[in-house]
């Protein structure tokens, strides 16, 4: 009887390790287990990546406009700060995000999330209407990177923060973005504007108020186009259209 006890409980505890295994991630210490990467907008977005090591050792790369900061950092992250983090990943379903968000919006930076999980490196990248339980995963390393308590391992020289030289938008003329104001009715916001052959070509993002329009550059030069949108009381925002392609992995 003795026996059998003994066996059921070795049994027991060799199927709780399997299971616990079955769901280990494939980081070992020292190896990264989350990340995040913020690349380059048109304007002064930061610049940066930050790596979360299996263990609680971080390593931060800020290239360019991370307040405070220009180099290559390293610190140790408290046990509390750690699990936090790696908890809100855990519970994110972080490997059933689609790998990319498209965007229409080529001002705003990409950013590419990472986390090691069920023997899995997923990749997410995107720039807006993004799932909450991401963006907070977004907050939490954003928050990290500007931290305090990082130790300068090698400043970055001029040179190597500007390793990516900006490139110049190319605009889109004959395509304007507009935000309305909350309240304005298109349809009859459209009609106003019938003489210069203004239309929609198709709204930009599903849980923001951006729509791409066109008009009739016989009837209106782009400028002025641009202009009467700007000086409209019922559009919040007005601005050309840019081509994306050029842009690369941003």
């Amino acid at each position: 009887m003795k026996l059998r006890y003994i066996l059921a409980i070795v049994s027991m505890a060799f199927i709780m390790t399997s299971c616990s295994n079955k769901f280990a991630t494939k980081a070992k210490d020292g190896e990264v287990e989350m990340s995040i990467r913020k690349g380059m907008c048109f304007g002064k977005c930061p610049v940066y990546s930050l790596k979360v090591m299996k263990g609680g050792m971080a390593e931060l790369s800020a290239q360019k406009f991370l307040p405070g900061k220009r180099g290559l950092y390293r610190k140790k992250l408290d046990k509390a700060t750690y699990n936090d983090l790696l908890q809100a990943f855990a519970e994110s379903d972080f490997t059933k995000f689609p790998s990319d968000y498209k965007s229409m919006i080529p001002d705003l930076p990409l950013i590419t999330i990472g986390y090691v999980a069920e023997d899995t490196l997923a990749l997410v990248k995107g720039k807006e209407d993004r799932p909450s339980n991401l963006m907070q995963l977004q907050y939490k390393m954003e928050k990290l990177a500007k931290s305090e308590g990082w130790d300068l391992i090698k400043e970055y020289a001029r040179e190597e923060e500007n390793t990516r030289e900006e490139e110049k938008p190319v605009y889109i003329y004959s395509e304007i973005i507009i935000l309305p104001n909350p309240g304005t009715m298109l349809p009859k916001w459209f009609k106003s504007y019938e003489e210069f052959g203004l239309r929609v070509l198709k709204k930009i993002t599903p849980n923001q108020n951006y729509w791409l329009v066109t008009y009739d550059q016989g009837k209106v030069k782009p400028e002025k186009m641009l202009t009467m949108l700007k000086a409209d009381s019922a559009i919040k925002e007005a601005e050309f259209n840019k081509e994306t392609s050029t842009r690369g992995d941003r």
